[in-house]
């Protein structure tokens, strides 16, 4: 679980400053979510934001990072420093800015298969 350049990651989910991205703001389309999950894990668990906004986008829209070209669908809008947390992760503090939301994926490159990162 590290931090750098304000890229938080926890467990299986990635929030990324969406300055770091090919974005400028999150789209105007984006509906706020009303409960606090930011992702649901495979076995019930949950990533929670404390405080702030989760957005979502009726469609995904396609994002460009350091690390490729994504498909996004939540973003986060935290407009005072809060916390995310999980049943099975340390609590992780969130800086006041707005973010792309991204679960990790792996590469099964002899079944040529991208798949879900397992938390």
């Amino acid at each position: 679980m590290q931090e750098i350049n304000n890229i938080v990651r926890h467990g299986d989910v990635d929030i990324i400053p969406i300055e770091m991205t090919s974005l400028k703001s999150i789209p105007k389309e984006a509906i706020q979510q009303k409960d606090n999950v930011v992702m649901h894990g495979e076995s019930g668990h949950t990533h929670k934001i404390k405080n702030g906004q989760i957005l979502v986008m009726p469609e995904s829209v396609e994002v460009k990072t350091s690390s490729g070209t994504k498909q996004v669908e939540k973003f986060l809008h935290i407009s005072e420093t809060t916390t995310i947390s999980h049943e099975e992760h340390l609590t992780k503090p969130i800086l006041k800015g707005d973010y792309i939301v991204l679960q990790e994926r792996e590469m099964d490159h002899i079944a040529e298969v991208e798949r879900i990162v397992l938390d």
